[in-house]
Formats: structure tokens, C-alpha cells, sequence
């Protein structure tokens, strides 16, 4: 079936070749021809940022734990230390995922 609609589309644009087709029938072609395009760049794209995102928040949370586990190194943790290390590791976290996403920025341009 679809080399079918191949065939006729080649055939289609032999027609064309020979008969200068209007601007709406053009238009009507083009956005035909493109529409396929369109869905495969746009599936490309889902992909890559799909992979490119993941990639980002594993170095986001590594670096964070990195620095976590680093400063537990104290020979004897109090609960001041314990807490001081959670808030710190949360403010971090927050403020790697602020600065990725640009959340202001994606609201700024939607309004």
C-alpha cells in the first residue's frame, strides 16, 4: 500500500512537472510531503531529550551525594551535622533542578 502511494505520488509530481499546479494545490503538496518529516524530527527529538535529561540528573545527583558523603566524614555525627548535611543536600538538589530547567524562565515565556 504505501509503495502504491509512492508510486502515485511520483507520478503526482511528474503531473506537477508538466502542469504548473495553483498555490493552494502546492501548499496542499508541501505540507503532505512535510508532515512525515515533521513526526520523525519531532520523535528524534523526544528521544534526545529523553537521554540528554537523564544524563543531566545523574550528574546532578551524583555531584550532590558526592559532596554529601564527603562530609560525612566525621568521626562522630551529631544531629546538628546530620541536619545541617540533609538541608544542605536539599538546597543543592533544588537549586541544580532550578537551574536546569529554568522553571521561571519556561513561565515567563508561556505567559
Amino acid at each position: 500500500m504505501e509503495g502504491n502511494l509512492d508510486q502515485h505520488r511520483d507520478e503526482l509530481r511528474f503531473f506537477s512537472a508538466l502542469v504548473r499546479p495553483g498555490l493552494s494545490e502546492q501548499r496542499a503538496l508541501y505540507r503532505e510531503d512535510v508532515q512525515a518529516l515533521i513526526e520523525n524530527y519531532q520523535q528524534d527529538s523526544r528521544k534526545y531529550r529523553r537521554t540528554h535529561n537523564s544524563l543531566q540528573n545523574l550528574v546532578m545527583v551524583g555531584s550532590a551525594f558526592t559532596t554529601t558523603i564527603a562530609a560525612l566524614d566525621a568521626k562522630e555525627p551529631t544531629w546538628q551535622n546530620i541536619a545541617v548535611l540533609a538541608i544542605s543536600f536539599a538546597i543543592t538538589v533544588a537549586s541544580m533542578i532550578n537551574g536546569y530547567y529554568k522553571f521561571r524562565e519556561r513561565s515567563y515565556f508561556l505567559q
